[in-house]
């Protein structure tokens, strides 16, 4: 039997039927819609679909624009990317064919040389506009000499996550969740709306980066709270029913941008859907565990007196005021302060945020080169989120039954696995379509097991840390995944020239991580902590193997856990007499 801390026993009192706890942990977990919209949308507002270089003589000439036509006279082959050049051109004279725009005749009209010159393309670029109508790459032409702004506009917005991860944890801790969110979708909304007007690539640098800032507060306090309003048997699906609502996302913006495919009208549908997503916070009160980690304990006493009301549960003053002297101690205390100070803590927080930075890497390399896998970029997208959904519907029995850390660490080996297939599918799969489907086959295997792997994370993170410095902890340990999220896109760009190294690259990385993951305390059925002594307690009874406490300088001492307590209910139609 798991013996339960003070604000457990509060939880499971005043939670009773669970009918208003279901609601307030779903709002916050729909988020992931909104964060599914904004993380992945630059599939489509920064789609690259097939390109090469504009030939006007021939390209304005409806009869003759075929695009195999043109590839085969005009385009010189690349051996290195194995495929026509998307920046090159053969210089013929066409002049001389008078009309005559036929093979032979081109070949032919360069006289006196056996090879024509080789240009760039003097003429700017034809796209494939049959899955993609406008994305802003084919809008300014970053293509080319110009592909660095592309991956530059996807890094910045990453760069946001970096930034706002780390502000939105602390905030969330110093403010509260439901505020510092409030906030954040006022500032949202104004910055995604000024995105869809940006005109030129730079405006556009500038506000995806503003966009991701202002929105992340919102993704880390989001689950911070569903952890902080829920019982221990729901905080187990956290995790999943987050990235469920994200994998839901995925196929709706799928539909979206196949209806809206110019990228302007796409976001600021976009900034629509996501306003109507983010007034739901308005139904939410206050964190009473954030509110007992401020020691504000009236206003606590009050929100746990109404969701004992409206879950049809008991309300026991001696247990709140044991959970209150419980938290008494952070009430002073600054979470990223505790978390770097205390050893094991200090070495929970950095392991965590490593295999935070694989996890995000991997799984953002995979989705956003979903457009260069063989099909339909919109059939694949829609397909990655499916797979989406069943990794993550597919993780809860694993998360529940397994534990939290043989999921992680199983999900990033079946990863790595399939990265390392897909390379071998790249290299075989020119000019063969079943090794082609075979590549798409083991990139939505890997999408698959990396979403699981984020399931698990996340929940994991929110069971390793206490109350006071949760919300710190999931933002640094975010924060570290945006810093493998703002890389993921230069190892993408990394395929143009060598089509095998960006899967070699994600495959060894997710190897790391499912080491390293292997080595975190398992917190299946594991009360939540409530203070930093509570957590570095556990973290010291984990680690206590002499190879890891010599290995990083841990001290081997460990002291006592908690007690329990018994109390009597109150009448839940009388209002708490608290003192302040």
């Amino acid at each position: 039997m798991v013996e339960l801390s003070a604000y457990e026993r509060l939880l499971s009192d005043i939670l009773g039927n669970g009918r208003y706890e279901k609601l307030l942990v779903m709002i916050p977990l729909i988020q992931s819609i909104s964060a599914s919209f904004l993380h992945t949308c630059s599939v489509f507002i920064l789609g690259l679909p097939d390109s090469r270089c504009y030939i006007p003589t021939i390209d304005n000439i409806s009869s003759f624009a075929n695009n195999s036509f043109v590839r085969g006279v005009f385009i010189p082959w690349d051996d290195r990317t194995k495929d026509y050049s998307r920046c090159l051109q053969y210089n013929y004279n066409l002049s001389a064919c008078d009309g005559n725009y036929t093979a032979g005749c081109i070949k032919h009209v360069t006289l006196n040389a056996t090879q024509p010159p080789i240009t760039n393309c003097a003429d700017g670029y034809y796209y494939d506009r049959s899955a993609v109508h406008e994305s802003a790459t084919t809008e300014w032409d970053l293509v080319c000499d110009n592909l660095y702004l592309m991956t530059l506009s996807s890094s910045s917005y990453y760069l946001g996550l970096v930034l706002g991860s780390a502000v939105g944890g602390m905030a969330g801790d110093r403010f509260g969740r439901v505020l510092v969110s409030l906030v954040a979708a006022v500032l949202t909304l104004a910055s995604s709306l000024g995105l869809a007007f940006s005109d030129n690539v730079y405006v556009l640098i500038v506000m995806r980066f503003l966009v991701a800032f202002c929105f992340m507060p919102i993704s880390v306090n989001s689950f911070v709270y569903a952890s902080e309003v829920s019982r221990m048997k729901t905080r187990a699906l956290i995790g999943a029913v987050g990235n469920t609502a994200f994998g839901f996302g995925c196929i709706i913006l799928a539909g979206l941008a196949y209806r809206w495919k110019n990228w302007r009208d796409l976001q600021i549908v976009i900034s629509v859907a996501n306003l109507i997503i983010s007034s739901s916070y308005l139904l939410l009160p206050k964190s009473p565990g954030w509110l007992l980690s401020r020691n504000k304990k009236k206003e606590a006493a009050r929100i746990c007196h109404l969701m004992a009301k409206r879950n049809q549960g008991s309300f026991c003053e001696e247990t709140f005021k044991e959970a209150s002297r419980t938290s008494d101690e952070s009430k002073s205390t600054v979470g990223i302060r505790e978390l770097i100070k205390r050893p094991y803590l200090r070495f929970m927080l950095c392991s965590n945020a490593a295999v935070w930075f694989i996890t995000s890497l991997v799984y953002y390399g995979v989705l956003l080169n979903s457009g260069s896998l063989a099909g339909s970029v919109h059939t694949n997208y829609l397909l990655g989120g499916i797979v989406e959904v069943c990794a993550s519907l597919l993780s809860i029995p694993m998360i529940t039954k397994l534990g939290r850390r043989v999921t992680t660490a199983g999900t990033l080996a079946v990863s790595s696995v399939s990265c390392f297939a897909s390379t071998v599918a790249i290299e075989m799969g020119r000019n063969n379509s079943g090794a082609a489907t075979a590549g798409v086959v083991f990139a939505m295997i890997g999408r698959t097991s990396i979403s699981a792997t984020f399931t698990a994370i996340c929940q994991h993170t929110l069971e390793l840390f206490p109350t006071p410095g949760r919300a710190t902890a999931l933002g640094i340990s975010s924060f570290s995944a945006r810093v493998g999220s703002i890389l993921a896109p230069f190892t993408i760009q990394l395929q143009y020239s060598w089509p095998w190294l960006t899967p070699v690259v994600f495959g060894t990385f997710a190897a790391f991580g499912s080491l390293l993951a292997s080595l975190f305390p398992e917190t299946k059925d594991q009360t939540a902590l409530a203070t930093f002594d509570e957590a570095d307690v556990f973290m010291r009874n984990h680690f206590r193997s002499p190879i890891v406490t010599k290995l990083f300088c841990l001290p081997r001492d460990v002291k006592p856990r908690f007690l329990d307590s018994k109390c009597e209910t109150v009448d839940l139609e009388e209002k708490p007499n608290l003192e302040t």
